[in-house]
């Protein structure tokens, strides 16, 4: 991460909003947390926006092998928190607000 003055904005580009999200958590050793998002519906990204997932003949041939196997054991998750790490050809921008 680096700051940069609104002034050193390169022309063209636009900054998006900077979400602060704040929560607690009972059950966890260090119970507040805090994180940063930056608001993704205004960036502009040229790419592909989207993460591949498996079709759904895939997940019922799956489900299929499971339910017709004895004593099967099945575990499901659902990644709500998903950063795949893909490179930016180029830096986003956003404002912190002071």
């Amino acid at each position: 991460m680096f700051f940069i003055r609104p002034s050193q904005l390169p022309p063209g580009l636009k900054a998006t909003y900077i979400k602060i999200i704040v929560s607690y958590h009972l059950q966890k050793n260090d119970p507040y947390q805090i994180r940063f998002t930056a608001g993704g519906d205004r960036l502009d990204y040229g790419g592909l926006c989207l993460s591949p997932a498996a079709e759904i003949q895939t997940a019922k041939c799956m489900l299929d092998l499971v339910i017709s196997t004895v004593s099967a054991h099945f575990s499901a998750l659902n990644l709500k928190k998903l950063y795949l790490g893909t490179p930016m050809p180029r830096y986003k921008y956003m404002w912190i607000p002071c």
